[in-house]
């Protein structure tokens, strides 16, 4: 930077510098050997000078751009031997005045450092932490099954290697118990993805039961009552009611489906004749 060299007595009447010049004060912005020579009032001459010389190369380096998983964390090391070091901005980072400084970033962001190697020597330097897109892993919200039945827990396409809490390394695993599921899994850039999904309850199925076999009289009916409770009911012929009336021969059945969605196993009657009614029991007049 530039030097000023001022040469101050109250006689002094002439100034002459090594290139010439004639002020009292001279810039200086090279390194070299300066030198003054002053006539005073008096006609005294007098001389001085001064040596120059040019301050050491100073450097600030906080390495390459990068780009990182997210939620990862990255230390960022900066050139040691500076009084000061200033980071900017204050987002995600645990030292804004120190090296070295940790940061995780949730959003692609550029990280500032000045750094002050002594008074009025002052490096600047910058990088640019980036973030791999995410593959987005999820198993669904918790659930619960109905006995005898099971579900599929997909982690999704796009990852390099699977690893659930069972062992399994598929993308895919059946599951039937009570318990909770986890998953890990890195795609092509390393970075890692991870869900847990748990089977709160196994639920029993509903268990409905009709009438016996039966005979049917001739002009009667029979109501099946399938029970009371449940959210759905299918009969033999697509029926949807609790109960059904019966008057001919032939096999009937439904299905019940309760508030937890689990269904229950048929049952089934079999209506095996039409009956006269009794007649004819008294004997003839007399």
């Amino acid at each position: 930077s530039g030097l000023s060299r001022r040469i101050h007595h109250c006689y002094f009447k002439t100034y002459l510098w090594q290139n010439g010049s004639t002020d009292s004060t001279f810039t200086v912005s090279v390194p070299g050997n300066y030198y003054v020579t002053v006539t005073d009032s008096c006609g005294n001459i007098s001389s001085d000078s001064v040596i120059v010389i040019a301050a050491p190369i100073e450097t600030l380096d906080i390495g390459n751009d990068l780009t990182i998983c997210q939620k990862d964390t990255v230390t960022l090391n900066a050139t040691p031997g500076f009084i000061s070091y200033d980071w900017t901005p204050n987002y995600n980072i645990t030292n804004t005045s120190g090296s070295p400084t940790k940061v995780y970033p949730y959003l692609d962001t550029i990280y500032k450092l000045k750094a002050t190697k002594r008074p009025g020597c002052t490096l600047l330097d910058s990088i640019r932490i980036s973030l791999f897109p995410k593959t987005v892993l999820a198993l669904g919200k918790d659930t619960s099954i109905c006995t005898g039945t099971f579900i599929i827990l997909d982690a999704g396409p796009g990852f390099q290697n699977y690893l659930w809490s069972n062992g399994a390394i598929s993308q895919q695993i059946t599951v039937s118990q009570k318990a909770k599921y986890s998953i890990s899994a890195t795609d092509f850039n390393g970075c890692k993805s991870t869900d847990t999904l748990e089977i709160l309850n196994i639920f029993p199925n509903p268990i409905v039961t009709l009438a016996k076999d039966t005979l049917l009289c001739v002009g009667k009916t029979l109501t099946l009552n399938a029970g009371t409770g449940y959210q759905n009911y299918l009969w033999q012929d697509a029926s949807t009611g609790s109960t059904y009336i019966v008057n001919t021969t032939g096999i009937y059945w439904v299905t019940v489906t309760d508030n937890n969605k689990c269904v229950g196993n048929s049952d089934t009657t079999k209506i095996l004749a039409i009956v006269p009614n009794p007649s004819n029991f008294l004997v003839d007049d007399t």
